[in-house]
């Protein structure tokens, strides 16, 4: 593509997702490239890219943007029902999530920036104030992407930390998963029965010849269950 891609999120047509681009959301078909603009969420911040997205438990879009430059505190968070787009959560210059709790009362977004993982209550069709959960202390690396499991705990990507922390809905710590690249990225559930972690990790800034690690695809076994994913049908027809 001729532009970075951020995410890609299932639609009911199998060759068709909905894919984050610098210039805003899109549907992709993944037999020709073509592309149908969704949303851009902000034209007017030429700097700003998207960043991650998931598809909520109302069928909407829930996304990210951020600084390219990851200097500028120009990113936020956005919910895009197909006609509607509503920003929420302050600003940061890289911003990660937003990810719901299984049962749909809450979701969680990052502060990747400022190493801040906050919750927001979701109720009566209001997205509440953010409540800081946790939050990192350097040595820790940068709070990047992350997911939660079906009893509801968060799996955090340490970036800079070469790890992965799952949390307890209170930001306690209950275990930690090495990861061999320093630089982890996102973690996602998936396999027949949703117990596979997989893991993506970054080669930025690094030597293959020295970090061997670095940019690799890494999949875990875990006793732990995702989430089922959820398909966006918004702007389909």
């Amino acid at each position: 593509m001729e532009e970075k891609l951020s995410f890609a999120l299932l639609t009911p047509e199998p060759d068709v997702v909905v894919a984050g681009f610098a210039s805003g959301a899109a549907l992709l078909d993944l037999r020709d490239g073509a592309r149908r603009p969704l949303v851009r969420p902000e034209p007017h911040v030429p700097g700003n890219r998207l960043n991650s997205g998931m598809v909520g438990a109302d069928g909407a879009l829930w996304f990210g943007d951020m600084d390219d430059a990851e200097e500028k505190p120009t990113g936020r968070f956005f919910r895009y029902d197909g006609q509607r787009l509503l920003g929420f959560g302050g600003t940061s210059p890289v911003t990660n999530g937003p990810v719901p709790s299984p049962d749909g009362s809450g979701l969680y977004t990052v502060d990747t920036a400022r190493g801040v993982i906050r919750r927001h209550d979701l109720a009566d069709g209001r997205i509440g104030e953010p409540v800081p959960v946790v939050t990192f202390p350097e040595e820790w690396g940068h709070p990047d992407g992350l997911t939660v499991d079906a009893e509801g705990y968060l799996w955090v990507c340490h970036y800079g930390g070469g790890r992965i922390t799952r949390f307890t809905p209170r930001g306690e710590v209950e275990r930690v998963l090495p990861v061999p690249s320093d630089l982890v990225t996102k973690c996602t559930f998936g396999g027949p029965d949703l117990s596979t972690l997989y893991i993506t990790t970054a080669l930025r800034g690094r030597d293959p010849a020295e970090h061997p690690a670095a940019g690799h695809l890494y999949v875990v076994e875990t006793d732990c269950r995702g989430c089922a994913g959820r398909v966006y049908c918004h702007g389909m027809t």
